[in-house]
């Protein structure tokens, strides 16, 4: 029978630890091994010299590795996310300190506003909060007559639309200006006065269609759905209703977002 080296409680044989107090217990070594050299630097094992006496137990301190570089508390890990020790006791995962990404969109995938655009000519930013106000009514009819065959560049709606309320009002007045001068033509078509005037803004109302259909990516050609009855005007209207599209696409920058 064996005793506790710590509180001398009888124990049986080759016990760990003390079932008593709980103390390790140290075990006789036995012949050939390996024992620790009074003196020795922590953690190294060095042969034992000579023959263990019988009964004789040989004290040997334990092994305890040494940290290099004990980690303060709250300093980073190594680059590769091991754990490392700090002077307490306790340990941290490595972390990434490169920057993280900040996610500049919002609900639904469209970009917030602030976010980056890149756009044809280059990487710039398009406020979506704060637009370019659009034209009042005398402005579109004006830049639309202004550019009377203008086909290139951009229109935004407001420019579009007014010109098209414009369109429409002077052609109701014409309409009664002209029934009431020449009579009501037959069949109930269009008077000639409201024809000369039809004549007179073809152009201008094909080049703003035009400027509108460059505003939201499309080509002017698209003009030619007028061709097909009902189903080629709503599909028009849908495309002439779109909001301008942010920054700068192949036929200019654009008139309500641009890169800033």
């Amino acid at each position: 029978m064996a005793h506790c080296v710590n509180c001398g409680m009888e124990l049986k044989d080759n016990v760990r630890f003390c079932t008593n107090c709980g103390a390790p217990q140290m075990q006789p070594p036995t012949a050939g091994s390996y024992g620790q050299e009074a003196g020795g630097s922590s953690g190294s094992f060095q042969s034992g010299s000579g023959q263990n006496e019988p009964g004789q137990i040989q004290e040997t301190e334990s092994f305890v590795p040494e940290l290099s570089e004990p980690v303060q508390q709250g300093q980073a890990s190594d680059p590769f996310g091991q754990p490392q020790y700090d002077t307490q006791g306790t340990y941290t995962y490595g972390q990434d300190d490169s920057p993280s990404y900040a996610d500049s969109q919002t609900a639904g995938g469209q970009t917030a506003p602030g976010a980056e655009y890149g756009a044809a000519g280059g990487a710039g930013t398009v406020d979506y909060a704060d637009p370019v106000p659009g034209m009042n009514f005398m402005e579109a009819v004006s830049t639309c007559f202004s550019k009377y065959v203008t086909f290139s560049g951009r229109a935004r709606r407001s420019e579009f639309w007014y010109f098209t309320l414009f369109v429409f009002v002077v052609n109701l007045v014409l309409g009664w200006v002209g029934n009431m001068l020449l009579g009501v033509p037959e069949g109930g078509g269009p008077n000639k006065i409201q024809g000369l005037f039809s004549l007179a803004i073809l152009l201008p109302s094909m080049a703003v269609f035009w400027r509108r259909m460059h505003d939201i990516g499309k080509s002017g050609l698209w003009y030619l759905l007028n061709l097909i009855p009902i189903a080629g005007s709503l599909i028009l209207i849908a495309f002439e209703i779109r909001d301008s599209a942010p920054g700068e696409n192949q036929y200019g920058m654009s008139p309500k977002y641009p890169v800033k």
